[in-house]
């Protein structure tokens, strides 16, 4: 299993080359899409084309999570082609306007959930956040846990059990407050767990390098950047 670094700044990219969040999972023959933010798009499509797209979950609606979707339609929009989407359902405006589109199938996901997506199991659990959001599982020959963006709880660690690695919103110093997890908590998680941690939602201004620099073991991911699980 291989996971490859689309975008991984949030909530916005600030300098030429940077993406918000996305990423790309490939195993074997099925590829598997985890968020698709701003400037995420043009890196999938020059990794795999449309129809090589086996599904695209969305962990939750925040723009720099989705914003990629609405020029996805575009891209889509004369093909035949018809992509699985994971994402909680909602009845909101910006839900509709992100998905209403013939080449989209929205599979509902709900806490404890579970969808085969080709060669690839996926399990989805609710995460604390602002709002609805969820962490996914990805299970083929490895299992990453994709934590999507939330503080640590009770219950995460739990979620994230039996996982190689953890894709996990993390790079905010310990004396950061606010929707998204601090590193000591990372750490936390990766010690419960046994899984290797990769920091990702970088947000402008911060060096994850530096924060992470006492923890060898940590990885940072970086666009472009091939991680294998």
């Amino acid at each position: 299993m291989k996971l490859k670094i689309l975008g991984c700044h949030g909530p916005y990219a600030a300098r030429p080359g940077e993406a918000t969040s996305g990423y790309l999972v490939t195993y074997g023959n099925t590829r598997l899409v985890m968020d698709l933010g701003s400037g995420a798009l043009a890196r999938l499509l020059n990794s795999v084309t449309a129809d090589q797209i086996d599904g695209i979950f969305l962990s939750h609606l925040h723009y720099d999570h989705t914003s990629d979707m609405l020029t996805l339609k575009y891209a889509l929009e004369n093909t035949p082609v018809v992509l699985d989407v994971y994402v909680a359902e909602q009845n909101t405006n910006w839900y509709l306007e992100l998905l209403n589109s013939k080449n989209f199938n929205i599979v509902p996901i709900a806490t404890e959930t579970m969808y085969k997506c080709r060669d690839l199991t996926l399990e989805f659990y609710k995460v604390k956040h602002p709002v609805d959001s969820y962490a996914v599982k990805v299970k083929g020959d490895k299992t990453l846990f994709y934590t999507g963006d939330t503080v640590y709880f009770d219950g995460l660690a739990e979620a994230a059990s039996d996982s190689d690695v953890i894709l996990a919103d993390c790079a905010k110093p310990d004396d950061f407050r606010g929707p998204h997890m601090i590193k000591s908590d990372a750490l936390k998680l990766t010690r419960l767990t046994g899984a290797k941690l990769i920091v990702t939602h970088i947000a402008p201004g911060c060096d994850a390098k530096a924060l992470y620099s006492d923890v060898p073991e940590a990885e940072i991911a970086e666009e472009g950047k091939v991680f294998e699980i």
